[in-house]
């Protein structure tokens, strides 16, 4: 009767992730380049939702924007234009 009610509950996750936990390679795009600013908002998603790493993918085109998934610390696939596969 008195305390907490049975239906309150926290969940408390066992691992943090961080920045580092979603980095990859140096990105090696030319110094201004936005993708560094897009790059740097994916991570920073990725880790304020606290999506498991091992559990994400990156999943990119051609061009230089899609060196991404290399430049990620989670999966990763680099296809063809056009031909970059959603899974529902």
């Amino acid at each position: 009767m008195f305390g907490l009610k049975s239906d309150w509950s926290v969940d408390i996750n066992t691992r943090y992730f961080t920045l580092g936990d979603y980095a990859g390679g140096e990105a090696r795009w030319c110094p201004g380049c936005g993708d560094h600013g897009v790059l740097t908002v994916v991570q920073r998603i990725c880790r304020d939702k606290q999506i498991p790493p091992e559990k994400t993918v990156a999943v990119s085109g051609i061009g230089c924007s899609s060196r991404l998934p290399h430049y990620m610390g989670t999966y990763g696939f680099h296809g063809l234009h056009g031909r970059a596969f959603v899974l529902a």
